[in-house]
């Protein structure tokens, strides 16, 4: 019974061993098992972390991220790319000292407001670019949070508005120039017509005045004041538009280089004249006299700011103007004659470029010039179908730039 009992007991502790077996492998299969699926997820979360990573890399927006003391701690290769600086130099508050001077303190206060509220925010400022030229930005920053709620700092997107901005612009002052023409024409036919009874009636009048007297003297007066405001009404006229001019098909190369010898006697020996003409005929629609006195204009405006001598610079070229181009030149696209002339003059300051094709605008002293010198210009490229522009800085000349289409050869 002994030796019964024991192997009862030995068979029972086999059963228990092979079950403890069991469950250890049953166990080891799971963890396993479970093994694989961690090693599969951290796979997958490595994947999709990659690809998140290369998609914020390369997205076309300039992608910044910072912690909650508002320190910068990442920057996309879009950014980099952009500014031309490595990310160790962008790192922190790096990254303003490629903000322009005169946004910088707006910029800055913006962006520390909004950290101390945790808000999002959208502001414009211009930021260097790797090839020195500042651009507008867009930024819009949005504040992150964990799933408790807790503040984790910031992510923002940046995009680079600067060539919708200069778009704007130049549709404002179209518009503006587009009113202050209709208003200026309007003014002019009105004047006109009270100058032709002021003229009339002072011709008679002088017909029947003895010559060598004070009346025939005073009447000669009037009538030269008359004749001056006429003139004046003529160019308001040409400004907006509403005075025609005759066309005919020309070559702008000769054009300018008939004009040569005029230009030379009316800039002096001060002033050295370049001419730099495209080979091939540029063949334009053009009014020849309205085009020589958009030349004389400017070879009037260079000599007055070269009083002390320079370089007047006038070249003709062929240019292909694509779509984009064309909208902000607000010419159709395709083939241009382009008209540039250059002076190393004393240069336009930028707070008064914007102004320059304003009619009456002027920073002569009184009684040296109208102000309508560059207005009329813009009317007449405007007559034109074609897009004057205009750039300078202080104490480095002006660059005037007339795009005019060329014609069609069928």
């Amino acid at each position: 019974m002994v030796s019964d009992h024991f192997r009862q007991k030995r068979a029972s502790r086999r059963k228990i061993l092979l079950r403890i077996r069991d469950v250890e492998d049953a166990l080891q299969r799971e963890k396993l098992r479970a093994d694989a699926i961690i090693r599969l997820q951290a796979k997958e979360l490595r994947k999709t972390r990659d690809y998140y990573l290369t998609l914020l890399e390369n997205f076309p927006a300039l992608i910044w991220r910072a912690d909650t003391t508002a320190a910068c701690n990442y920057f996309n290769n879009t950014w980099l790319t952009f500014t031309g600086r490595t990310m160790k130099q962008e790192l922190g508050n790096g990254w303003t000292e490629g903000v322009h001077p005169d946004d910088f303190q707006q910029c800055v206060a913006i962006y520390r407001a909004a950290f101390e509220r945790h808000r999002p925010f959208v502001m414009e400022y211009r930021l260097r670019r790797h090839d020195g030229e500042y651009r507008t930005l867009s930024d819009h920053g949005a504040p992150m949070f964990s799933p408790d709620g807790t503040f984790t700092g910031y992510l923002g997107s940046c995009y680079d508005i600067h060539d919708q901005k200069m778009l704007e612009e130049r549709l404002r002052h179209s518009q503006k120039m587009e009113s202050i023409g209709i208003l200026a024409g309007g003014v002019a036919h009105d004047f006109n017509n009270i100058l032709s009874v002021i003229l009339g009636y002072g011709g008679m009048l002088l017909l029947q005045t003895p010559p060598q007297t004070q009346a025939h003297e005073q009447l000669t007066s009037i009538v030269d004041a008359a004749l001056r405001a006429s003139d004046l009404t003529r160019r308001l006229l040409t400004f907006s538009r509403k005075q025609e001019s005759a066309m005919e098909q020309a070559c702008l190369c000769e054009l300018v280089e008939g004009f040569e010898t005029f230009l030379r006697r009316l800039t002096g020996e001060k002033i050295s004249l370049r001419l730099e003409l495209h080979d091939c005929p540029l063949m334009i629609n053009l009014s020849r006299s309205a085009m020589e006195q958009v030349l004389m204009n400017l070879a009037l405006n260079a000599r007055d700011a070269m009083p002390d001598g320079g370089l007047l610079t006038i070249t003709t070229c062929k240019t292909v103007i694509g779509g984009k181009e064309a909208v902000a030149l607000e010419v159709d696209p395709g083939p241009h004659a382009c008209l540039t002339v250059g002076d190393t003059g004393s240069g336009i300051s930028p707070e008064i470029l914007s102004k320059v094709f304003d009619p009456f605008f002027t920073t002569k002293e009184v009684g040296k010039g109208s102000g309508l010198g560059l207005s009329m210009i813009y009317g007449i490229v405007k007559q034109h179908t074609g897009s004057v522009s205009i750039d300078s800085q202080p104490q480095h000349g002006v660059t005037v730039t007339i795009y005019l289409p060329l014609v069609k050869h069928r």
